[in-house]
């Protein structure tokens, strides 16, 4: 009996099953965010405010992907509404994180009049938050869902697969070439601490679409270790720089414990250069697993060039 081909409908959904992928993990990162977004209005949760922006930071990265994977769907209109959410929610934690770091030392210093200072700049960015997280449409996020199912609409699955294995591959060497810098720079450590979030976010999506490999689960691991490394140092140093501010504020007015302020900031500081030691100790480590990274990369992408060919 003669086997009829398959129907054109059936052709066109086996040759997108990677943009159903992609499509699929927006839909995650889209109910993640909004989950995050409740969390830090309705309960003011410290960890739903930190998740409201992982989720921004991985839609940023997700975007920048899609960019990459189909030009017709542009990155930063897309990404530009969630900017102010995300910098109002960004002061808020900043605030979450100078009160944990402080509390953390209340019994053994006399720091009341700084956390107080604290308590009252809370209130102003959390009614800051409300306003900007009140004035949120989710609307933003369904009309770039709309957008990204029109532009992977466009490549074929070969296609995507290759430009999502170039992206990851520019993304690794960029950040292995600002991790060999001997000298590094505030700013530059700032680089690096970005550059391996995004890289990360943009590896889960790799791992979504081809499944995971020993190199890329292994790089997964070691870029958490950086950027929570470099997270620890960096809240640290701006708590550091709140500290100095509060206290020039009140070079007129008598403190509790002048001492307490004292060993407190030099705590700081022990914390800023045990964090900077623990990104040190990771730094070499890291640097390996991306060149494994990209080798299998590599690997990969010639595997799909040769099965193109043959088709």
């Amino acid at each position: 009996m003669k086997k009829s081909s398959p129907s054109i409908s059936t052709s066109k959904r086996s040759r997108k099953v990677t943009a159903d992928k992609l499509l699929g993990y927006f839909d995650v990162r889209h109910s993640a965010f909004l989950a995050a977004l409740t969390a830090a209005r309705q309960h003011y949760a410290v960890e739903g405010v930190h998740q409201l922006r992982v989720e921004v930071k991985r839609l940023r990265a997700f975007y920048k992907l899609i960019e990459r994977i189909a030009p017709s769907f542009a990155a930063k209109p897309n990404a530009g509404p969630l900017r102010e959410l995300y910098r109002a929610a960004g002061t808020l934690r900043d605030i979450d994180i100078f009160q944990a770091i402080t509390v953390a030392r209340l019994d053994r210093l006399d720091l009341r009049e700084y956390f107080n200072h604290l308590k009252s700049v809370e209130l102003e960015k959390r009614q800051r938050f409300d306003i900007v997280a009140v004035n949120f449409s989710e609307s933003v996020l369904t009309g770039s869902c709309t957008k990204l199912r029109a532009a992977l609409a466009a490549p074929s699955d070969d296609k995507i697969r290759q430009r999502l294995n170039k992206r990851l591959r520019k993304l690794a060497a960029k950040l292995s070439k600002a991790l060999e810098r001997k000298r590094q720079e505030h700013y530059e450590l700032h680089t690096v601490r970005k550059l391996s979030k995004t890289l990360r976010y943009t590896l889960d999506v790799w791992i979504l679409c081809h499944g995971k490999t020993p190199s890329s689960g292994t790089t997964a691991a070691k870029l958490k270790q950086t950027y929570t490394a470099l997270g620890e140092w960096h809240d640290h140093v701006v708590a550091l720089e709140s500290l100095k501010l509060f206290l020039k504020s009140r070079s007129n007015r008598k403190l509790t414990s002048p001492n307490a302020y004292s060993t407190f900031s030099t705590a700081l500081l022990k914390e800023i250069e045990k964090q900077l030691t623990s990104y040190e100790r990771g730094k070499q480590p890291l640097i390996r697993s991306l060149a494994g990274l990209a080798r299998s990369l590599e690997r990969t992408a010639a595997i799909q060039s040769n099965k193109t060919k043959q088709h």
